[in-house]
């Protein structure tokens, strides 16, 4: 099973561009399954892939699908299969490390999956990759997407549509020849809308219908909870309850921002590792979808714990609390909330309710400040200078290291200086309080560095006209000054004259990657 996976991932590079066919966006059949590709993706083949797309942002493949089939055993369960593909094929992917295993049903059929990071070949570049299998017709087929860590949060919805687009090819002509869809005949009945009543919890606003009460005293109980009646009054279904804002998984949010790892999954993962202490954990089925308009995800599951059985629904919800900028990252605002059965019928009857309800979600408006967690630089971005006046951002290679004291320091009327090393060469940044502080900074350096003018140029950044200069300095070095003279900052690299060629490209990626807020 996946045997072809492995193989995959290590003949092809993401970041290398190959020749793809047409673009594959449309419905595609595979023997007795049928999915659909988005636009974007290509058709190709790979030696033993049943199927092979990829996916092209300018020229360069930034992910892969591979589709592979195999016969399903004789008495074969799918999950036992799944679970020894995991086990016995983890140690062929170099750094395999597992970030998160659900399910959910696609067109009538049992999906599983696995999400994970690892290394192509031992090299440097961190990959992420998703396994998924189902069954139909008597074999199991094996997706598997590939992709980078980093491209892999933008990418996790693209992925998730093409899985939940599959169904059996038997299915499909079915709903053909009837003129309905597998899709709806799966849903649920439709919860009773007649008698809703507008509910304000935290920040959401949302609607009960009449068999729902509240079931909490405001001034007495500190959480706040609603019950869910069966219509018969024979029993309660679920209850609603709700846990607030969660400071601690808001920090899980940010830990897993900075690692480029998907901040929902990474918080049901440690939730998840609580509640297993609480008895035998029985996952059911996880599902991402938008509460309120923000991102959310929802995951359903069962507790053993003696002789009782306890049957949740847990919802966690991303409110954004900040905007990002071009330097900085903050959190989400993470919400969780909770329904809870304690029968399997009660909670299975309760589903359409409880869709209805999250459906019904939306934010208060105008929503009230949610102060955010405090931000941090992007580690993917390299070392990162923040101007005094918080108006721009230089980024520097991430290996970068800043100096104690500035070795340069052309600033004798007030400002900020700062020198960073990489390799042989220094890094000077200069803030200046005026433009002219800024030309007589440079003169300061040629001066002291005894630097002559070789070249001149003007670079544009950001709409910027940046002057930028070439000097030959003082025992065997190279100058390079970029002065950027609306903003009062001067970039200054000195490094030995030898080198300049080699280093031309990432001096140039730092004056060009200046940003501006």
């Amino acid at each position: 099973m996946f045997r072809g996976f492995y193989l995959a991932v290590l003949a092809v590079s993401i970041v290398a561009s190959i020749a793809a066919g047409p673009c594959a966006a449309g419905t595609f059949t595979t023997d007795d399954i049928e999915y659909e590709m988005p636009e974007g993706w290509f058709k190709g083949e790979h030696q033993g892939a049943r199927a092979y797309f990829t996916m092209m942002r300018m020229g360069t493949t930034i992910a892969e699908m591979f589709l592979t089939t195999n016969p399903m055993p004789e008495g074969g369960d799918l999950r036992k299969s799944f679970e020894e593909y995991v086990r016995s094929n983890s140690h062929r992917f170099y750094g395999f490390t597992p970030t998160y295993t659900g399910e959910f049903k696609a067109g009538g059929l049992d999906v599983l999956v696995q999400d994970f990071l690892h290394y192509s070949g031992g090299g440097p570049v961190q990959f992420a990759g998703r396994a998924a299998c189902t069954t139909a017709g008597g074999s199991i087929y094996n997706f598997f997407f590939n992709t980078t860590a980093y491209y892999f949060p933008a990418l996790d919805g693209e992925f998730d549509m093409i899985l939940r687009s599959v169904r059996s090819t038997a299915q499909a002509a079915k709903d053909s020849e009837t003129g309905t869809s597998s899709y709806e005949e799966e849903k649920e009945p439709e919860a009773d809308t007649s008698s809703y009543v507008e509910v304000k919890e935290d920040v959401f606003l949302f609607n009960l219908g009449g068999e729902w009460s509240k079931a909490y005293d405001p001034e007495k109980d500190d959480m706040p909870k609603y019950n869910l009646a069966a219509k018969s009054g024979s029993g309660g279904l679920t209850s609603l309850l709700f846990f607030g804002r969660d400071n601690f998984l808001e920090t899980n949010a940010l830990f897993a921002i900075q690692k480029g790892k998907d901040l929902l999954k990474e918080i049901l993962a440690k939730d998840i590792m609580v509640r297993e202490t609480m008895g035998k954990y029985i996952p059911l089925g996880t599902t991402k979808r938008a509460i309120a308009g923000c991102k959310a995800i929802v995951h359903d599951l069962a507790i053993e714990k003696g002789e009782d059985v306890f049957f949740n629904r847990l919802c966690f919800v991303a409110v954004p609390a900040a905007d990002n900028t071009q330097s900085r990252t903050y959190a989400p605002a993470i919400f969780h909330f909770v329904f809870l059965s304690h029968e399997k019928d009660s909670f299975n009857a309760a589903k359409p309710a409880m869709d209805a309800l999250l459906d019904s979600m939306r934010l208060i408006e105008p929503l009230p400040e949610i102060s955010p967690a405090p931000p941090f630089f992007d580690p993917r971005k390299g070392v990162v200078f923040r101007s005094p006046m918080d108006n721009f951002t230089v980024t520097l290679p991430e290996v970068a290291k800043e100096d104690k004291n500035p070795r340069l320091d052309p600033s004798d009327k007030g400002g900020e200086s700062r020198t960073y090393t990489f390799k042989d060469a220094v890094i000077l940044l200069s803030v200046f309080l005026s433009e002219l502080d800024g030309e007589a900074a440079v003169t300061s350096l040629m001066d002291e560095l005894e630097a002559v003018r070789k070249s001149a140029s003007s670079w544009s950044v950001q709409g910027r006209k940046v002057p930028v200069s070439l000097y030959a300095a003082a025992e065997e070095q190279a100058l390079v000054t970029a002065l950027f003279e609306r903003d009062n900052l001067l970039i200054a690299v000195l490094l030995p004259k030898d080198e300049y060629k080699e280093a031309q490209g990432w001096i140039k990626r730092l004056i060009t990657g200046v940003t501006f807020d």
